[in-house]
C-alpha cells in the first residue's frame, strides 16, 4: 500500500526517479488506451512530456499477497493526456508487485476504461 500511495503523486509530478526505483526492469503496462509499453518507454514518455497527469486518484479495492507477489486491484480517476489524447477515465486496474532482493517492484499494470 505504501508504494501505491507514493505512486500517484509521483506520476502527477512526473517523478522519473520513482519510476526508476520502483518499476522493475521487465515492467510492462497495458493502458486503458490499448497501448502496451515497457519501463523504458514509460520513462521516455514521462521525460518528453508525451504523457502527463494533472490529477489522479486511486481507490484500492484489495491487496492480496501471495508470498513474494502482491496483486492490487481498484479503480482510478485521472485527468491527463498521452500523445495529445485525453487519458481514459475512470478506469479499473490490476497491478502486480514482486519482492526481489527485499524490495517490492511493480512488474505489471493493466487498466481498462469503465463507465
Amino acid at each position: 500500500m505504501q508504494l501505491e500511495n507514493e505512486r500517484t503523486p509521483a506520476l502527477v509530478k512526473g517523478d522519473a526517479a520513482f519510476i526508476e526505483r520502483v518499476y522493475a526492469d521487465d515492467y510492462i503496462v497495458t493502458g486503458a488506451n490499448g497501448v502496451v509499453r515497457d519501463k523504458t518507454a514509460v520513462l521516455a514518455d514521462m521525460k518528453s512530456g508525451a504523457q502527463t497527469f494533472e490529477s489522479m486518484t486511486n481507490d484500492v479495492d484489495k491487496v492480496r499477497v501471495y508470498g513474494e507477489t502482491a496483486v492490487v486491484t481498484g479503480r482510478a480517476t485521472q485527468k491527463g493526456q498521452y500523445k495529445g489524447q485525453p487519458s481514459p477515465s475512470p478506469t479499473a486496474f490490476t497491478r502486480v508487485y514482486v519482492r526481489r532482493n527485499g524490495q517490492w517492484q511493480l512488474v505489471a499494470n493493466a487498466s481498462a476504461a469503465t463507465q
